[in-house]
């Protein structure tokens, strides 16, 4: 018990830290350091720059100090002008980045020129939903405003559209028109109307993602699937406890029980013949009286004669084997729901369902033939026995009956021994 108490003790206040730290995740969730990822500089990223010259324009695009990723763009007077850089990961193969565990970019550049904005155009692996692509890559935007491109800021990607001229020239399908983060291609800046006429620089100093290592959702459900686990553990464990001290009670109870029942047997029984003794024969009469059923048994009361001679002859261990053996002749003699029991000295009873008259005579004269066939002990002692029968009554007490049965008995015992005599 004290071992039960200690443990339990011990989960309380394992129980209680635990309590405090799912308390201090809740309350301190916006204190929680993002986790991030530097993808640019990167050992395996490549940086170009690009312009509508490619494609017959007459915007130029350079390198102002390409090891600080500064360059110089300098837009044409033109409605589809465009120039910038795009950054790319690759090993042998393109390598594309997982952003799904992502909420945001952090983009440390400074701006120098007079457009309003800038897009950052982000590419990623595109997959038709049904049927056959006629693009791999999908295109996502979003607008900065210059005048927050110096130093540090935050874009996040749910601020990312995929524009309508990519979803019209590619004829994409309404399920597939949404950003796509599993596979990110490339991230670039792209010069973005309204354009400003004339020369203007971008120092790309450092690109990360930022994200929560869980969500608060996810930190609620897991919390609640936790404390489910920990409650429903100690409700199994205090079931479990409970449950082998019930089993340890019931151990004990039962080995009381049967502690109990062995000395009452032995209070019960005579021990040199091992039958019922005078209180064993009590206590079934105890019974047979509550039942209300004495009508229906009759008593035997049987007395070995010349007993005291064997004694006197052969001594009490000869004496003592000869009770031994005729306890176990009537026994053999009687039915398995008889009674037979010592009543002391040499004196013998037998208690037994009767419902005819006859039925005594005929069980007596059994029991007294049958002794007077036998032989006893090692030295093939030849002896009778008398016997005083009545039938029992619900009407009388037991002590009447047996004093008829005993008177009986020594009537018989007058009348020349090894005879039966009915009451």
């Amino acid at each position: 018990m004290p071992i039960l108490f200690v443990e339990l003790s011990t989960f309380s206040r394992i129980k209680a830290l635990l309590f405090m730290v799912s308390l201090a995740l809740i309350l301190g969730y916006d204190y929680i350091p993002a986790k991030q990822q530097q993808i640019y500089p990167a050992s395996n990223a490549a940086i170009d720059l690009f312009s509508d010259q490619q494609t017959g324009g007459e915007s130029t695009v350079m390198w102002v100090n390409q090891a600080h990723s500064q360059y110089e763009c300098d837009i044409a007077n033109a409605n589809q002008a465009y120039c910038g850089v795009s950054i790319s990961w690759r090993d042998e193969h393109i390598v594309t980045i997982d952003l799904s565990d992502y909420d945001s970019l952090i983009i440390d550049a400074s701006y120098e020129g007079n457009a309003q904005g800038i897009e950052v155009i982000a590419r990623s692996v595109f997959k038709a939903s049904q049927g056959d692509a006629t693009v791999t890559d999908k295109t996502m935007t979003a607008f900065v405003d210059t005048t927050k491109l110096n130093g540090t800021m935050e874009i996040k990607l749910k601020d990312f559209r995929v524009p309508d001229w990519w979803i019209s020239s590619n004829r994409i399908a309404p399920e597939d028109t949404h950003p796509y983060w599993n596979e990110l291609i490339a991230l670039g800046f792209n010069s973005s109307p309204p354009f400003a006429i004339g020369p203007s620089r971008l120092t790309l100093n450092n690109i990360s993602i930022s994200g929560v290592y869980f969500s608060k959702e996810q930190l609620y459900l897991g919390l609640l699937v936790f404390w489910a686990a920990v409650l429903s553990g100690q409700g199994a464990w205090q079931y479990l406890a409970l449950r082998r001290r019930v089993l340890a009670d019931e151990a004990k109870l039962s080995e009381l029980a049967a502690i109990s029942e062995q000395y009452r047997v032995q209070a019960e029984t005579d021990g040199l013949t091992g039958l019922s003794n005078r209180e064993g024969l009590a206590q079934t009469l105890s019974t047979i009286e509550r039942m209300g059923d004495l009508d229906n048994f009759a008593l035997l009361i049987l007395d070995i004669d010349l007993f005291k001679q064997v004694n006197d002859s052969y001594g009490h261990d000869i004496g003592d084997q000869v009770l031994e053996e005729m306890g176990r002749l009537i026994k053999q003699n009687c039915r398995q729901t008889d009674l037979v029991s010592r009543w002391g000295g040499e004196e013998f009873v037998v208690l037994f369902r009767c419902q005819k008259a006859k039925d005594t005579k005929l069980l007596a004269e059994k029991i007294r033939l049958e002794i007077a066939r036998s032989r006893f002990s090692e030295k093939n002692i030849q002896l009778t026995a008398t016997i005083g029968a009545t039938k029992l009554s619900q009407h009388e007490s037991f002590t009447e009956a047996f004093k008829r049965a005993d008177k009986a008995l020594y009537k018989g015992k007058r009348h020349g021994r090894n005879r039966l005599v009915e009451a």
